[in-house]
Parts: structure tokens; C-alpha cells; sequence
């Protein structure tokens, strides 16, 4: 859980995950790429710097169950919404509006990061499904922003 929590720790998961679908040279899964990291960035502004400053929830503090202790260094920032699960939804959402067949993949490593924050005891169950809620509805409204150039057709001689 540690690993892919703290490959996760500033979109370096999705990021790397977007530099993958470029380089298949597939020009859906390129675009998916793009919208990924559209609604990555929109997603992280929004959790981090707006809600995030509102909420001002503190981390859950350490109990005594064995499978619960904390075995990180606790963050920072506030709990509440996990920006890890935003930026999470936030990418596998907006990827997979651009192409569908990455909606299982990316939806179950999206998951496993959710899951490993509340495994860390970094975050409340409920800090992570609300930042799943916000991931998913900020790559919902990113869907209207263009992520490809428009390129305008060649004008042919007939035209000239």
C-alpha cells in the first residue's frame, strides 16, 4: 500500500500513466492522456486549494488495532477531501471519457489509491469518497474543454 500511496503523492502515478498513453501512439488514447491531465490539474486546484482551506478537517489519529496503525509520516494538509482520491477520480475519469476501454484499469488503480490512504490511517473513509466525488465531477465538467488542436483542412486547388 505504501508504494502506490507515495507514487501517487503529486500526481507522479498519473502523470507517468499519462506519459504511457502517448507513447502507445494511439491517437484516442493520447487524447485520453491529455484529458486526464486536464481534470488532474483542475482536480487538485479545486481539492487543494478550495475546499481543502474550508473544511480544515485533522487527520485521524493513530489507534491502537494493529492492520490501523499509521506506518507513514502524516501529511501536512488537512484531511478533508483526500486530494489523492481527487486527483486519482479526477484522471481515470477524464481518461476514460476520451476512451472508454481505460475506465476498468484505470477505475481499480484509482481504487487502490483511495484504498491505501485509509490503510495509511492518513485519511477517513469519508475524505476519500468525497474526493472521489470531486474528481469525478470536475473531469464531468472539464468534458466541454478542448485538449486537441482543431486543424483547419488544407484548402485544395478547387477551392483556390
Amino acid at each position: 500500500m505504501f508504494p502506490l500511496s507515495r507514487f501517487a503523492d503529486h500526481g507522479a502515478l498519473w502523470v507517468a500513466t499519462a506519459a504511457a498513453l502517448q507513447l502507445t501512439g494511439r491517437p484516442t488514447l493520447q487524447r485520453a492522456a491529455r484529458r486526464g491531465l486536464l481534470s488532474l490539474i483542475v482536480t487538485s486546484v479545486v481539492a487543494n486549494i478550495g475546499f481543502k482551506p474550508i473544511f480544515r478537517r485533522p487527520r485521524p489519529l493513530p489507534v491502537p488495532d494493529a492492520w490501523l496503525t499509521r506506518i507513514v509520516p502524516l501529511p501536512s494538509s488537512t484531511s478533508f477531501p483526500s486530494g489523492h482520491a481527487s486527483s486519482a477520480a479526477g484522471f481515470a475519469v477524464g481518461a476514460a471519457l476520451e476512451a472508454p476501454i481505460l475506465a476498468i484499469p484505470l477505475g481499480v488503480l484509482a481504487a487502490g489509491v483511495g484504498w491505501s490512504r485509509v490503510r495509511l490511517r492518513v485519511h477517513y473513509p469519508g475524505d476519500v469518497l468525497v474526493g472521489f466525488v470531486v474528481g469525478a465531477a470536475v473531469a464531468a465538467a472539464c468534458w466541454s474543454i478542448p485538449v486537441e488542436k482543431r486543424h483547419e483542412p488544407e484548402p485544395t486547388e478547387l477551392e483556390n
